[in-house]
């Protein structure tokens, strides 16, 4: 999953309750952020949330839960962010600033190595969402981003994903995946949509290793910010066929290639992801 900005709310319902506050803020609401407000969140917190509470800038949800109870999220890091940053934590288009994001990414990702030293970047799966203090902490100066870490559930909408419900113990949980990475990378299926490109509308999550084959795979993204402008068709047409075509093409498999958009990459996000099928039949 690949951000180069965060909106405040990035989902239908968020975008709701952000009309919702500019024309008062709910008593839950006020509560939250009176609760939070000037406070970094605790390492080790645990959190009923769903996936698109989680891609908020800001955290707007329920208080923490008992790491006993039902929770789908943790808190694994809070690290401070220093240096130069803009004092608005939003631009002009509600997405939060360039720069804060790259350091709460950043923080963020240093920190993930310590918790799970044996994971990598590739277990699209293990979901790993980072939120800031809201605009008027940010302002006041708090200066902090909370880490968390999640599961994608398998059988949830690629476009809508749900998380699953975590362990009690998050060691259990960060030893499943950092010993089992294959489960956890970036495989689809299509129910009823057999031959359908890998993030069409029908994609679903799914388990890389699972009973059930999954009729696509991202073998791998490639780094294309090499390139200052914004590329030709023809150097893309070049790229997909050298890179993903010819390696991972092989034998009759099908390939399929997404590449940022001239918005995306203005927004820094300059990559193209390879896809290739199993031959899987998930048709029936």
């Amino acid at each position: 999953m690949k951000h180069s900005k965060r909106r405040v709310a990035t989902s239908i319902a968020g975008v709701l309750l952000i009309g919702f506050l500019a024309s008062g803020c709910s008593a839950l609401n006020q509560a939250v952020h009176r609760a939070l407000a000037g406070s970094v969140p605790r390492v080790g917190s645990c959190w009923d949330a769903t996936a698109q509470e989680e891609d908020y800038a800001s955290w707007v949800g329920r208080a923490p839960v008992r790491c006993t109870a039902r929770h789908t999220a943790y808190t694994y890091a809070t690290p401070s962010l220093s240096g130069n940053l803009p004092r608005k934590l939003l631009d002009a288009d509600d997405y939060v600033s360039q720069d804060i994001f790259a350091a709460g990414y950043d923080a963020c990702d240093s920190a993930f190595a310590t918790f799970a030293p044996l994971a990598t970047l590739d277990e699209v799966r293990v979901y790993r969402p980072f939120l800031f203090p809201n605009s008027v902490q940010w302002a006041a100066g708090a200066r902090w981003v909370r880490c968390d870490v999640g599961e994608i559930e398998p059988g949830s909408l690629v476009s809508e994903p749900k998380l699953a419900v975590l362990p009690a113990a998050i060691g259990d949980f960060v030893e499943e995946f950092s010993t089992n990475i294959p489960r956890y990378l970036f495989c689809v299926n299509l129910p009823n949509a057999a031959g359908q490109p890998p993030l069409s509308p029908h994609a679903v999550y799914s388990d890389c290793l699972g009973s059930l084959r999954p009729a696509w795979a991202l073998k791998k993204t490639f780094d294309l910010s090499a390139q200052a402008a914004y590329p030709s068709a023809a150097y893309f047409e070049k790229a997909i066929k050298k890179l993903c075509a010819d390696p991972y093409g092989l034998h009759g498999i099908l390939t399929y290639a997404y590449y940022s958009n001239e918005d995306q990459w203005r927004a820094g996000s300059r990559y193209l992801d390879c896809w290739a099928g199993t031959g899987a039949d998930v048709s029936q």
